[in-house]
């Protein structure tokens, strides 16, 4: 597939040239063999397959979006989608808690320094006021963070002061516990217990599929998307 004048390849090809970096993560994965943490145990690239089916027209052209600013990988656990970008050619930031990072960051640092890579890597208490690393971004990779937060609007409010485009992912609910009738059309969230889902004590809020729309589309603190 050739890139169409002006655009540096359709996410297709990247998700290609992503089969090829995963093995060389893994290599300096096995090449760290850590004993003092674990790796986080999720592809984090699989989500470039997701995005492939999910994105079209120009959003499809991932490297075009950044253009000439950095790419911001917010909750970036072990950093896999940052060294990749960063492999890409873009100039790449790693962003997270952690309190509530898989290992610490333990993992990020590590491969940060296996690969002999020059992403930065910022710890971030996003659930506090706090300001980015960097002014401007062109892409911000923002995937399953916003269910983590106590306070998403925040976060959003943030970066849409500061990126020009995000690709945004989170968990959204049709049903919720003791209420058996849908709330997929309604603009609510769910307040999830203390580890309730995955026993993991930071899961806080998941809207529904027309709440989130809501989010994008009708919060006056937020500029209107274009989501055709």
């Amino acid at each position: 597939m050739t890139p169409a004048a002006g655009q540096r390849g359709d996410i297709a090809e990247l998700v290609d040239r992503a089969v090829g970096f995963a093995r060389t993560l893994q290599a300096a994965k096995d090449r760290v063999s850590p004993r003092d943490f674990e790796w986080y145990p999720y592809d984090s690239l699989s989500n470039l397959r997701t995005m492939e089916r999910l994105l079209g027209g120009g959003r499809r052209f991932l490297l075009d979006l950044a253009g000439d600013l950095p790419v911001l990988d917010l909750g970036c656990v072990d950093g896999d989608l940052a060294f990749f970008f960063e492999s890409l050619g873009c100039r790449v930031q790693a962003v997270d808690h952690p309190v509530s990072n898989f290992n610490a960051m333990r993992g990020v640092r590590a491969l940060r320094a296996a690969l002999g890579s020059a992403v930065e890597i910022h710890s971030l208490n996003m659930d506090a006021r706090f300001h980015l690393p960097e002014k401007w971004y062109g892409l911000v990779l923002c995937l399953g963070v916003l269910y983590h937060l106590k306070n998403p609007f925040y976060l959003l409010e943030t970066l849409s002061r500061h990126a020009r485009c995000c690709l945004l992912s989170t968990t959204i609910t049709e049903y919720v516990p003791g209420l058996y009738e849908s709330i997929a059309g309604a603009a609510a969230a769910y307040l999830a217990d203390v580890y309730e889902i995955n026993h993991d004590s930071t899961n806080y809020w998941v809207f529904s599929d027309a709440a989130l729309r809501h989010v994008f589309l009708g919060h006056p603190f937020l500029p209107v998307v274009n989501t055709s």
